[in-house]
């Protein structure tokens, strides 16, 4: 997926949600490090790069405390991925059938089955339905029986839908490389000393 999403990605930044549709082991890989669900989506993994630019994000520049420098180093010292599960809001992450099942639900919102008039064209050499909706295009698979998504473009997001049925789901991480998130109590005494 290219584009940008809302304050996070930039123009031309790329997201990529692949593995399980259900969050079974399934990743959202951004410029900004990598994201993993697991157990439906009830377990939430960001590697150290993820965790540490959602940190450097969220406080002001002249924030006393814990820098992002710092904060980088501990859990470089500890392990590769921080269990974040209590601490995010789960309903805010989607897993890839949530996200498609939500981009699903704007177009069909957007256009009815009277008005919808879509015209076939060809998409890296394959057929599909080409739907022109207000200020977007979206690309569905020209299959009778079973149709789906190819691409989706607007103003500044072009998203491909590639591999269907074919990635490998996410694998889980080594316990002992999993940082759980209490265990940042300790990294944030030794800096306030």
């Amino acid at each position: 997926m290219d584009g940008e999403d809302d304050a996070e990605l930039g123009p031309g930044d790329e997201l990529v949600i692949a593995g399980s549709m259900t969050g079974d082991g399934s990743l959202h890989e951004s410029p900004f490090g990598e994201q993993r669900l697991f157990d439906d989506g009830e377990r939430v993994l960001q590697s150290n790069e993820f965790f540490v630019s959602t940190y450097e994000e969220s406080r002001p520049e002249d924030a006393e405390g814990l820098q992002p420098e710092e904060l980088e180093d501990w859990l470089q010292e500890r392990g590769e991925w921080v269990h974040v599960t209590e601490v995010v809001d789960l309903e805010m992450i989607e897993t890839p059938e949530a996200f498609i099942m939500n981009l699903r639900e704007g177009f069909e919102s957007a256009v009815s089955e009277e008005d919808a008039e879509g015209e076939v064209d060809t998409v890296n050499g394959e057929n599909v339905w080409v739907y022109e909706i207000e200020n977007a295009t979206f690309m569905v698979a020209a299959e009778e029986d079973d149709p789906y998504l190819v691409g989706y473009e607007a103003a500044e997001v072009s998203v491909s839908f590639e591999d269907w049925d074919e990635t490998d789901d996410a694998e889980e991480p080594d316990e002992d490389v999993i940082i759980e998130f209490s265990e940042l109590e300790e990294a944030v005494m030794e800096a306030t000393g």
